[in-house]
C-alpha cells in the first residue's frame, strides 16, 4: 500500500531534470533518486508506522530516522532490528 502511495505520489509531483529531482509539492531538489524517494516516505506519505529506539524512548516514524537516531545517540550499539510500534 505505501508503495503505491510513493508511485502515485512520484507520478504526481516529482519531476527528473538536468539538476536533479524536483518535488513539486514543496519544493525540494534533491540529486538522486533514492534521496526524492525517501523524502517523499518520510514527508509526504503518512505509513502509520512508528519505530521504537531498543535504548531509550525515542520513537520515529521510519526505520532510517530510527537507525540514525541509534548511530548518533547510542553509537556504542550495533543497529539490529527495531521495534515497529501498532498504532492503537
Amino acid at each position: 500500500m505505501i508503495e503505491e502511495q510513493t508511485e502515485d505520489f512520484k507520478r504526481r509531483n516529482i519531476v527528473h531534470s538536468d539538476l536533479g529531482f524536483l518535488c513539486l509539492e514543496c519544493g525540494t531538489r534533491l540529486g538522486h533518486y533514492h534521496s526524492i524517494r525517501n523524502h517523499v516516505v518520510e514527508r509526504h506519505i503518512d505509513t502509520g508506522a512508528s519505530f521504537r529506539c531498543p535504548n531509550c524512548h525515542h520513537i520515529s516514524n521510519t526505520k532510517r530516522k530510527i537507525r540514525s537516531h541509534i548511530s548518533k545517540a547510542h553509537p556504542q550499539l550495533r543497529i539490529t532490528d527495531v521495534e515497529l510500534l501498532r498504532d492503537g
